[in-house]
């Protein structure tokens, strides 16, 4: 059986890498984007089963790629928000836009794996 696909969309490295560690020690296969230009070509060529997206990026950030995404009918992927973002108008626009889910950083490896299982539908 195929592991399940998670792309992470961070513009920090050492986010990247914690967020791959806590999803790849759970069986899942991770991908990783630095930032929107890379996730958009992700998506395409590789689409994953859930997208952790980060709000504050360079250039495009997370607003950005969700609204991009989230504009295509056909798109059906999850995306949950994951940014240091606190601010309720940050998460109220997220929803707005079409995140499935919205955390705040930090995150400890039971918080995020509970979530991504409940975005695929494989909650335990």
């Amino acid at each position: 059986m195929a592991l399940k696909h998670v792309l992470v969309v961070d513009d920090q490295p050492t986010m990247r890498l914690m967020l791959r560690k806590f999803l790849e020690t759970a069986n899942y296969r991770v991908t990783e984007a630095e930032n929107a230009e890379v996730a958009f070509v992700r998506v395409k060529s590789d689409p994953p089963d859930v997208i952790l997206l980060d709000l504050k990026m360079p250039g495009l950030d997370g607003h950005d790629v969700l609204k991009t995404l989230k504009s295509d009918k056909a798109f059906k992927i999850p995306v949950m928000v994951l940014t240091g973002q606190t601010d309720w108008a940050d998460v109220d626009l997220s929803v707005d836009e079409g995140a499935d889910a919205y955390m705040t950083k930090p995150i400890t490896r039971d918080q995020l794996l509970i979530k991504v299982e409940e975005l695929l539908g494989t909650g335990k």
